[in-house]
């Protein structure tokens, strides 16, 4: 009986210490986010060269890509041998 009634004021008390430590630190951090506000107006500007990059970029990518996609399609006759389903969800 002594063992179980030790728990309960245990838990009571230190509840209370940590909501107290925790609101402090909290408003501190509010102040920070104001800083980089800022910083972004000058990133938009940047940015604008980016998009024609992406561009030219999209169409080199999609066409490499398509080539090696249908070689591994082919490739799966050897898996086969391992495990028939296999290859097939490769495809």
């Amino acid at each position: 009986l002594l063992d179980t009634s030790q728990p309960h004021p245990i838990p009571s008390p230190s509840a209370n210490p940590i909501p107290s430590p925790s609101a402090n630190p909290i408003p501190s951090h509010p102040t920070l986010p104001p800083l980089p506000t800022p910083s972004h107006p000058p990133l938009p500007t940047p940015s604008h060269p980016i998009p024609p990059y992406s561009s030219p970029t999209a169409n080199p990518i999609p066409s490499p890509s398509a080539n090696p996609i249908p070689f591994p399609c082919a490739n799966p006759p050897p898996p086969p041998l391992l495990t028939p389903p296999y290859p097939s969800f490769l495809c």
